[in-house]
């Protein structure tokens, strides 16, 4: 059984109990009647008083709980089936009265204070349970948001902009700013130690020793002995490979100068050089026509998007961002500036809220209430306060009962009482 089902079935149970209490009022009252003529009539008259009052209380209660909702007995009196007639008036009453006192700014503003917001948010997000959630959210949030996106555009728009980027005609500044940035904190000095280190290794190499001593060798006059040219050649070699490791380890050598040298004025040519430029461009042409570069830059939403799904799925990630939330949610509590900006925004966002909805809840609710059915309405709101004007009748059948007793004892007995 449902809740409406059960309110139904308790409504029609009070009805019942009301109906039958009038019904025993009538009986009790003739009965009363009755009996007064043959014996104990001043008791029987009184009873007969209380059961007459009562009938009178059940039946003013019945008439003013029915001429709510509906006509009492079908008869269309003035005043009665009031919130069908009055359902137009009703529904603007009843918007009024929401937006008067239950979407009252300063009453709002007062409440907001009252919550603490943040530091009630800063407890919430200390419980693991609840950090689980805000990622579970954030879980299903993210493709959801990804969904409403056209990803085959965004695609393309990504594509678009890296590709306008590429062919801005000063796009070759950014890379001058990165070569002078290399220069600068001396990352080119690294290359020129690998130079040296594979030249070192090249050196040592036995079978490359053997090509340059053949080919010394065949270049040598016939007059020369053969091992002298190889004695020299290996003496050629080692010191290239001792200059080589010299250069290497040390950072301050006259070589690495002349590096840091060259490599500035080559930077400084090509910064000036018309040839270079119109390299460059060309240079520039061919990486975005490249299959490879269409290939790579056409799916760089579909990527990112992939990916952000992917580590938000991975444990240590979720672990990393519970950390964060317990870490933001420990500063909100210690941190008394960023508390007051958090209840700020919120009591902000608040006031905009309600200044900004107010009306439109007011002519919501309207709205609603007047496109319902009369009948509807007025079955629903018999439904909810019905049991409880069940009981006004009961009440009133018993109090009229009670004050038609007073007023009988009033009526017969004070007047003896005086005269006596």
């Amino acid at each position: 059984m449902n809740e409406v089902e059960l309110k139904q079935k308790r409504l029609k149970k009070l009805k019942r109990i009301a109906a039958a209490l009038l019904l025993c009022m009538v009986a009790l009252f003739l009965f009363a009647r009755l009996l007064s003529y043959y014996h104990l009539k001043e008791f029987w008259q009184a009873v007969a008083a209380f059961a007459e009052a009562g009938m009178v209380g059940a039946l003013a209660d019945w008439y003013a709980v029915t001429a709510l909702f509906k006509h009492p007995l079908g008869l269309k009196i003035p005043h009665t089936n009031l919130i069908a007639v009055k359902k137009q008036k009703f529904a603007i009453k009843m918007g009024d009265f929401i937006q008067q006192h239950f979407l009252k700014k300063e009453d709002i503003v007062q409440k907001v204070k009252q919550l603490e917001v943040s530091q009630k948010l800063a407890q919430w997000m200390q419980d693991e349970q609840n950090q689980q959630k805000i990622i579970n959210t954030v879980q299903k949030l993210i493709p959801f948001y990804f969904a409403q996106i056209n990803e085959q555009e965004l695609n393309q728009k990504i594509q678009n902009l890296v590709i306008d980027f590429i062919q801005k005609p000063d796009t070759e500044n950014y890379l001058y700013l990165v070569i002078e940035k290399i220069i600068e904190e001396k990352h080119h000095q690294k290359l020129l130690e690998i130079a040296l280190q594979a030249i070192i290794l090249q050196v040592d190499d036995y079978e490359n020793r053997k090509k340059i001593h053949d080919k010394v060798k065949k270049e040598t006059p016939l007059f020369v002995p053969t091992f002298i040219g190889k004695i020299y050649t290996d003496k050629f070699l080692d010191a290239i490979r001792n200059l080589a490791i010299d250069i290497k380890n040390n950072p301050n050598h006259e070589v690495r100068s002349k590096f840091d040298q060259a490599i500035a004025e080559w930077l400084q040519r090509s910064k000036t050089n018309i040839d270079n430029q119109e390299k460059i461009k060309q240079i520039k042409q061919k990486i975005v026509q490249h299959p490879i570069f269409q290939e790579n830059t056409s799916q760089i939403w579909t990527k990112i998007k992939m990916w952000l799904i992917e580590e938000l799925e991975k444990t240590e990630n979720q672990n990393l961002i519970k950390m964060q939330i317990e870490k933001f949610s420990k500063r909100i509590m210690e941190d008394i500036r960023l508390s007051e900006k958090i209840d700020s925004w919120v009591h902000t966002q608040v006031v905009q809220l309600v200044e900004t909805n107010q009306e439109s809840v007011k002519k919501h609710v309207t709205h609603t209430i007047q496109s319902w059915d009369a009948k509807f309405l007025a079955y629903q709101l018999e439904l909810e306060v019905g049991k409880d004007l069940q009981y006004i009748r009961i009440n009133g059948t018993l109090v009229g009962g009670v004050i038609g007793l007073t007023l009988y004892f009033i009526t017969e007995f004070i007047p003896q009482w005086l005269q006596q």
